[in-house]
């Protein structure tokens, strides 16, 4: 497991598991680094 991993993870559980509204691969040379976003709302 590496650091990038677990922070994927976590952030996944943070997002309830929804998908992203935004995602691309950023090429750094190595390794293809994933990148999401989400859009938030307020649900009040």
């Amino acid at each position: 497991m590496t650091t990038g991993h677990l922070n994927f993870l976590m952030m996944m559980g943070v997002a309830n598991a929804s998908n992203p509204s935004y995602a691309e691969g950023l090429d750094a040379g190595f390794a293809a680094i994933p990148f999401f976003s989400w859009e938030t709302t307020s649900e009040r």
